[in-house]
């Protein structure tokens, strides 16, 4: 897939090497400061055009949400086949301190998954789980427990 760089002075995405999956670094391509809680979508510098069948997933580099408490805003977003744009990522300051994005600064990742048709089939029969069902573990039970004796305290009667 070819990527356009709409400005001149954005660095070329590092390549990551994920287990099996290449991925690429996204960077902000302006200097941004992100106030507590809030919201802002940035601009990349990166415009493509995705191919038919493939979607572009951004997601959160958990190393700068953990140094900076910016993130994504709902931890990945999708593009969709034969999307043709400069990407955009939507970030948010889960911190309550001012944070200062330079210029350049990684904020995210991006993959390319190609996307498989799906073909629904009538039947008449019940899809059944061939997951097990497993006791709960103690502590599982003593919260179980605490529910219900706070429900009980609540009812009217």
């Amino acid at each position: 897939m070819e990527i356009k760089y709409t400005k001149s002075n954005i660095e070329v995405p590092d390549v990551t090497k994920l287990d099996e999956a290449a991925g690429y670094m996204v960077r902000i391509s302006e200097k941004r400061l992100i106030r507590p809680f809030d919201i802002q979508e940035v601009k990349t510098g990166i415009s493509l055009k995705i191919p038919k069948g493939y979607e572009l997933e951004v997601l959160t580099l958990n190393r700068i949400l953990r140094e900076t408490g910016v993130g994504v805003l709902s931890g990945i977003e999708s593009y969709p086949p034969e999307f043709e744009g400069e990407i955009k990522v939507t970030l948010k300051n889960f911190k309550p301190n001012i944070v200062v994005l330079e210029k350049s600064m990684p904020i995210a990742r991006m993959f390319l998954r190609k996307v498989e048709d799906m073909s629904f089939v009538s039947s008449d029969k019940k899809a059944t789980s061939t997951k097990k069902e497993e006791p709960l573990a103690s502590g599982d039970e003593e919260i179980e427990q605490k529910e219900k004796d706070l429900n009980n305290k609540t009812t009217l009667k």
